[in-house]
């Protein structure tokens, strides 16, 4: 879910799931067009974007990008 940490850059240790990697070593939000953003600028072509998540809201998002 977005919420007002959307644009929250800082570590975090947050997570649903207490025994998660995220929950253990923690990580960094970073908006998605920042990520868009860099992938471009990193002379990557985007080809294919997916999103999954239960009851149609999705909460994993994917790409695939090439040189």
């Amino acid at each position: 879910m977005v919420d007002e940490r959307y644009e929250d850059r800082a570590r975090s240790f947050d997570s649903w799931n207490t025994s998660g990697v995220r929950a253990r070593v923690g990580a960094w939000h970073v908006p998605l067009a920042d990520l868009l953003n860099a992938t471009l600028s990193a002379g990557l072509r985007a080809v294919r974007f997916a999103e999954a998540g239960p009851g149609g809201v999705p909460d994993l998002f994917g790409f695939l990008a090439v040189r």
